[in-house]
């Protein structure tokens, strides 16, 4: 401490004494500074966060404005957290300056009458001996045991009394009970502030509907029936808006679709053709858009079985049209005709037993032949030249009928 510092003879204990009490008187002082400046500094930043909040709330601002609000919040913040708080710590646990003793003897000298200016004179006195060595060390400390006799009874740190701090009290809590209940009761508020400190994220506002809708984005084959039902969240709705848009249209084609007892929208389409985009509408809220694709694929439109026994059967062919089950002796050829709704680059049967037989291609026809071997099914596969496959073909059922041994009658004589 520069001023106490000063070095006299022995009998300057009372210039020391003296300096205690000024010191004690000081370091107090700088308490309530301190004090004063915790509440300060809370009420500040809840009324400045809590004021933020309400713009927030008001504007429901996007992430840049956000991000310009707190970044004013985080400058208010730092210029009051130096100014009422860290400068008045620092003013208690540090140093005390000669100027500060000087200040505290002028308060001390006019709220105690008995030591009026005398105190700040020998003080100066002092500051001046040190400076040129005008007077002598045994002037100074007699003036200073004079000085120290007249204020050794007197408390200066009763001149403290923590009435800023006592009066700020009041506001302090109310700012703070206020702030609070604005941030809890207030509709909104809590998430204003939420948004507020997390100003980099985006928030969307919350629409007034949401939309559930099924099949959502789906494919199917042409010709399929498709069922698409929308489900919507929020206020009641008596109706809602569907838009379509083929890939050959330019604009959505409206229409609307009524509410069913279940509070569900449907349309029913009996036959798809071709693809096509759609959402749902309501008051101006739109779902999300989704796509129905159509595949052409490969279907098998006709079917022809010639079966044709072993020859030592002696059992004539037989022929089946659109029907692929087989009754038939094992060792039995059937031969295996099918024409497809379109061109195909492949084709064959995928029996039971994972064993397969390619067909033979002519544009949308195919050709080929198997044995009956044993008890067995199978499937036709066809997959078309953009590589589309036929979705959940027949399965057909083999069933081998065993020939029986010869069996001799004897007819006569008996």
């Amino acid at each position: 401490m520069g001023f106490i510092t000063i070095i006299m003879s022995n009998e300057s204990k009372y210039f020391a004494e003296v300096l205690k009490k000024l010191e004690a008187f000081i370091r107090k002082e700088y308490l309530q500074f301190l004090l004063f400046g915790i509440q300060a500094f809370v009420i500040a930043i809840l009324a400045n966060f809590t004021f933020y909040s309400f713009l927030e709330l008001i504007g429901n601002f996007n992430s840049t404005l956000r991000t310009i609000l707190f970044a004013l919040f985080i400058l208010v913040f730092v210029g009051l957290f130096v100014f009422l708080l860290i400068k008045p710590l620092l003013k208690y646990f540090g140093a005390i300056k000669q100027e500060t003793y000087f200040e505290a003897a002028i308060k001390a000298g006019k709220h105690f009458p008995d030591v009026k200016d005398d105190l700040l004179n020998s003080m100066q006195l002092v500051s001046e001996n040190k400076k040129s060595k005008l007077y002598s060390v045994i002037l100074i400390d007699a003036a200073f045991k004079n000085i120290y006799n007249r204020i050794k009874n007197l408390n200066f740190q009763s001149l403290i009394n923590f009435e800023r701090v006592k009066r700020i009290a009041p506001y302090f809590a109310g700012t703070i009970v206020l702030c609070l209940s604005l941030l809890v009761f207030v509709p909104g508020m809590r998430a204003a502030s939420y948004r507020l400190v997390n100003f980099s994220e985006d928030f969307t506002p919350p629409q007034k509907y949401s939309f559930e809708i099924n099949p959502g984005n789906k494919e199917i084959t042409k010709g399929d029936k498709l069922k698409i039902s929308i489900k919507v969240k929020g206020p009641k709705l008596k109706e809602i808006s569907f838009a379509t848009r083929n890939a050959e249209d330019a604009d959505f084609a409206f229409q609307k679709l009524l509410e069913d007892s279940l509070e569900i929208f449907n349309l029913e389409f009996n036959s798809v053709k071709s693809s096509f985009k759609y959402f749902a509408e309501a008051e101006g809220v739109r779902s999300d858009l989704f796509e129905i694709k159509v595949i052409d694929r490969p279907v098998v439109k006709t079917l022809d079985l010639e079966i044709n026994p072993p020859a030592y059967s002696g059992i004539p062919k037989t022929v089946q049209k659109d029907n692929g089950n087989i009754q038939s002796l094992i060792g039995s050829r059937v031969v295996i005709n099918l024409s497809s709704t379109k061109k195909v680059k492949e084709a064959y049967l995928e029996f039971s037993d994972s064993s397969l037989t390619n067909l033979k291609i002519n544009k949308e026809s195919a050709t080929g032949f198997f044995n009956v071997k044993k008890d067995n099914s199978y499937k036709i596969r066809l997959v078309d030249e953009n590589g589309n496959e036929n979705l959940a073909p027949i399965t057909y059922e083999i069933k081998s009928v065993y020939d029986a041994f010869p069996l001799i009658e004897l007819i006569s004589p008996n």
